[in-house]
């Protein structure tokens, strides 16, 4: 008993469920088979039939459902409504990164797309991993993606880009190219000349961080040649999953908040 109430009994309160589909599967039935989200909804969160779910397409779209069936390999989904709807992000961040350890990428890739990053791209470093990904590798690169697009309640999905040469995405069109280096400018500074507070233009704006073992003099030039700007995001040397995490949270902050 409650000290003068009536017996108080818990308040489970259930976590809202959201299962990623393709665009195309958008249809008045959903038919899910992925066993690890069939699992899930039948042996971990015990779910039943009428229950509701939400789906969300990764193109700004999120939608309300009702589960209509439960089998042994797959659970049938009734759509009932868009609950809820956003345009494409204003602000782009695209983020360079070197190939490194599986662990750190996995770490990079589900944290920065909490951060609000729109795409992602693996380079080969002079000064790090040479060994490209497989496809099985790139699909589950692609998984962890939609995972934490997912559990951030994002309503698109970030893209994952091939692996590509530094070269070739320095060569890309952003409004503002930057990249870690101890011995750069101020996080502000080089900011400074993007839009101004209150402005509602679209800004694309590329990060690029290096290895372990920074940049080669190499990749320097080329970095400054393409025009990008040098940022020092702190004293500490960090670690390429560290220094890739820190600058897209604080570009993302910055985007959002001038």
């Amino acid at each position: 008993m409650c000290r003068g109430r009536p017996l108080c009994l818990p308040v489970i309160i259930m976590s809202k469920i959201r299962i990623y589909i393709e665009p195309s599967q958008v249809n008045d039935f959903i038919k899910i088979t992925g066993m690890g989200v069939v699992h899930k909804i039948k042996h971990v969160l015990r779910m039943n039939e009428g229950d509701s779910v939400f789906v969300f397409d990764g193109a700004g779209k999120e939608y309300s459902c009702t589960i209509k069936y439960i089998q042994s390999d797959s659970v049938l989904l009734r759509l009932c409504d868009v609950s809820r709807e956003k345009a494409r992000e204003r602000h782009a961040i695209t983020l360079v990164f070197p190939l490194t350890r599986e662990d750190k990428v996995d770490l990079i890739l589900q944290k920065c797309t909490e951060l609000g990053a729109t795409a992602l791209i693996p380079f080969e470093a002079n000064r790090g991993i040479k060994v490209r990904p497989s496809p099985a590798k790139m699909e589950r690169w692609g998984n962890i993606i939609k995972e934490a697009c997912r559990q951030s309640e994002r309503l698109w999905l970030p893209r994952l880009r091939p692996p590509a040469r530094l070269d070739e995405i320095l060569s890309g069109a952003y409004d503002k190219k930057i990249f870690a280096d101890i011995a750069g400018t101020t996080f502000e500074a080089a900011l400074s000349t993007v839009g101004h507070t209150g402005c509602v233009q679209p800004v694309n704006i590329l990060l690029v961080v290096g290895p372990e073992g920074d940049f080669s003099p190499e990749e320097k030039q080329s970095l400054i040649a393409a025009g990008c700007v040098a940022v020092n995001i702190g004293e500490n040397i960090l670690r390429v999953e560290t220094a890739a995490i820190f600058l897209c949270g604080l570009t993302s902050y910055f985007l959002h908040n001038r």
